[in-house]
């Protein structure tokens, strides 16, 4: 009995071809929470303001959503080591 449910167990954990696997049931769940986490994080600039120009992205983040768009509103380094400083 307990080796029937590890092979069935093990059929959805190591992934099926078809909708009803568990990495495919999960996946757009994931994808929303992962963007609903992402949301809530500031908008951190990894280079002091007006530096933008130098700026780019590290390799490890080629596979993610790593669009800058305008500095207005953003935290930039330098403006929290000056806080830090305080």
């Amino acid at each position: 009995m307990v080796s029937e449910f590890s092979r069935s167990l093990s059929t959805y954990v190591e992934g099926t071809p078809d909708e009803r696997g568990i990495h495919q049931t999960i996946q757009p769940l994931h994808m929303k929470f992962k963007d609903a986490i992402r949301e809530t994080a500031p908008d951190f600039r990894p280079y002091k303001s007006g530096d933008w120009l130098d700026y780019e992205p590290p390799t490890f983040l080629a596979a993610e959503k790593t669009e800058l768009g305008s500095d207005e509103g953003a935290i930039h380094v330098d403006q929290v080591m000056n806080m830090a400083m305080r």
